[in-house]
This record gives C-alpha cells, sequence and structure tokens, in this order.
C-alpha cells in the first residue's frame, strides 16, 4: 500500500464495526467527543495532553478514509485511553472506564486481525 493511500473497504468495514461496538459500550460517552477544557474546568488539559484524540474524531477520521493501515486506526484508539489515564488519577471514574474500553478494545482487535489474516490466507490460496 503505498503512503496516502486509504485502507481497502474490508478493512475499513472491520474497524467500524469495532469503533460502533465501542461507541455503544454503556462506558464510552466521555470519549465520544473532544475534551473540551473550559466546560470541563480543567485548563491544564492541553498542557498535559499534547495529541488529544476521541471515538468522534476517529469515526470521522474512518468515514473520511484517513487511515492507511488498521494499525493507524489502533494507534488512535490506544491515544484515547493512553490519555485518560494520563490525565486522571488511577482510582477516578474516568481513569477505570478508560481501562475497561481499553480491555474491550484489545479483544476486539484481536478478532481484526485474526479476520484479516484469514482473509489473506484465502486471497492468496
Amino acid at each position: 500500500m503505498q503512503a496516502g493511500q486509504a485502507m481497502q473497504q474490508y478493512e475499513t468495514q472491520q474497524c467500524q464495526q469495532v469503533l460502533n461496538q465501542l461507541m455503544a459500550h454503556q462506558h464510552s460517552w466521555p470519549f465520544s467527543s473532544p475534551v473540551d477544557p473550559v466546560a470541563l474546568q480543567i485548563p491544564d488539559y492541553f498542557a498535559i495532553i499534547s495529541h488529544p484524540m476521541d471515538l468522534g474524531t476517529i469515526k470521522s477520521k474512518l468515514n473520511q478514509g484517513l487511515y492507511a493501515h488498521v494499525d493507524d486506526f489502533a494507534w488512535d484508539v490506544r491515544l484515547v485511553w493512553n490519555n485518560a489515564r494520563v490525565y486522571n488519577t488511577p482510582n477516578s471514574d474516568i481513569h477505570h472506564m478508560a481501562q475497561n474500553l481499553s480491555d474491550v478494545f484489545e479483544d476486539l482487535f484481536k478478532q481484526i486481525r485474526t479476520a484479516l489474516e484469514e482473509r489473506t490466507w484465502i486471497l492468496q490460496n
């Protein structure tokens, strides 16, 4: 795949399914849109988090074909959870929710990997 080229349709569909499952999860609401430091009264957010990311932005990037590979998609999803764990204390609800969703994502992403490997094997044989 050449640089700047979007993922194949099958890969995009797999990522969309995972993202839809994450966004439907009961703990996803804090991660569905960009953090608003003013509304949340956390003025130091951007001093601590230099690369903000949220599930809504990921959905938009996925729909626009801005991911070249499933690993790019995974990087952004992991960034959401990592940012939440960095900014929030380990005993906070947001930290726990991020960890829970991170675990859910890793299980779902393993399924993507397996499906893509199986598809590649079938197409090559």
